[in-house]
């Protein structure tokens, strides 16, 4: 699918520049346009998205580099990210029509007279072609629309309180959301949230760590399942907190050794709860049982023996953050530098240099709002 997809960009680079050179009605645009059309349209039969980022010279799709990367990374990439665009994502229902509208959005015919006046710029996201930079913010009305449908969906998730079983299908509908929402609004994250009832906390502290993680997972390069996986994993991923007293998670001073170690039993429960449940991602089980290992072999459960997995390093990053970030009962959130602060310290050690500084680098750096609070 990789030759596949490195061909339908390039068409979609020669058909963008061709109708700088020859027009938009050439037979040649016409051509290449369709070109890209029926390859992008061929992959979307068997997948309902197609996404690409570029980092740099690299343009990567499915966690790997575009044979015509360095190519497209100087052409069509270039094109794009004089518009901010660094992932673009194609989906089902995806038209010739639009392709062309689309591409029309990077016509530089006018860019070289210095006095004519700018025209009007046009929309960059059309019905099935999303795009968006993780440096980007949402408007504050759509994110407000965003987080509100996600602790909507967030909340419907244990439907089942007393044996806390997540349902599976909302943990989807939140992922999928999520998912949209990088997209959609340009890939902006929500701002960090912090909520006075546990219930609220927990919920938009899901939110946070999985809109976070997918950020970064995507940032990382990851095939679009991986991604997904590891949404669903950030989503779950303190599952096991569930049998552990409120009074204890929400407790204002310092835990008793008992105490503490009732909060590092959630990683093993919460791990078994899902081992126990049909249909999760292996990688989410993985998660809920690493994601408070290190990689110096510190933190619970025992990590001596093993080292966490790419997926558990991601979602741990984003779960640390965003508890840094929050107002908790036992302390005020820390600010950005002061969160920066304590965690670059363990670079490293705790944490893999390089994830954590592309995690600051391009997703830590857009959740670099005010706190919020919701009665």
């Amino acid at each position: 699918m990789i030759d596949r997809f490195d061909q339908a960009l390039c068409a979609l680079q020669s058909a963008t520049f061709g109708r700088d050179i020859y027009g938009s009605d050439h037979p040649q645009v016409a051509t290449q346009l369709a070109r890209a059309t029926t390859l992008l349209n061929a992959m979307l039969a068997q997948r309902p998205s197609l996404s690409f980022m570029a980092f740099d010279d690299r343009v990567v799709f499915d966690d790997r580099r575009l044979p015509s990367g360095e190519s497209l990374a100087q052409g069509l990439v270039a094109r794009l990210r004089q518009h901010g665009i660094e992932c673009v994502t194609f989906r089902q229902g995806l038209t010739e029509a639009e392709l062309a509208r689309w591409i029309d959005c990077f016509d530089q015919g006018a860019s070289s007279e210095g006095d004519q006046a700018a025209p009007t710029p046009k929309p960059l996201n059309t019905a099935h072609i999303r795009v968006g930079s993780i440096g980007d913010q949402a408007p504050e009305d759509a994110t407000a629309e965003i987080l509100s449908k996600s602790k909507e969906l967030a909340h419907g998730i244990f439907t089942n309180p007393e044996d806390h079983t997540p349902d599976l299908e909302a943990v989807t509908s939140l992922v999928d959301h999520l998912s949209t929402s990088l997209a959609g609004a340009a890939g902006a994250l929500l701002p960090l949230a912090s909520l006075k009832h546990h219930d609220e906390y927990t919920s938009v502290h899901t939110i946070n760590v999985a809109m976070m993680a997918t950020a970064l997972a995507q940032q990382v390069g990851l095939a679009e399942g991986r991604v997904h996986e590891i949404a669903v994993g950030a989503v779950l991923h303190d599952l096991g907190k569930r049998e552990v007293p409120t009074e204890i998670l929400n407790k204002p001073g310092q835990l008793s050794p008992a105490e503490f170690e009732a909060i590092k039993s959630h990683p093993a429960a919460g791990a078994k709860a899902l081992l126990e449940m049909k249909d999760v991602p292996e990688a989410a089980v993985i998660i809920a049982y690493e994601h408070h290992m290190h990689l110096d072999g510190t933190g619970y459960p025992d990590a001596r023996s093993r080292t966490p997995h790419l997926c558990s390093q991601i979602v741990q990053l984003a779960d640390i953050y965003d508890a840094l970030r929050t107002h908790r009962p036992y302390r005020s959130a820390l600010s950005l530098s002061e969160a920066t602060e304590i965690m670059q310290s363990n670079a490293g050690t705790k944490y893999d240099t390089d994830l954590l500084q592309l995690f600051f680098d391009r997703v830590a750096v857009c959740t670099s709002h005010e706190l919020v609070d919701a009665a």
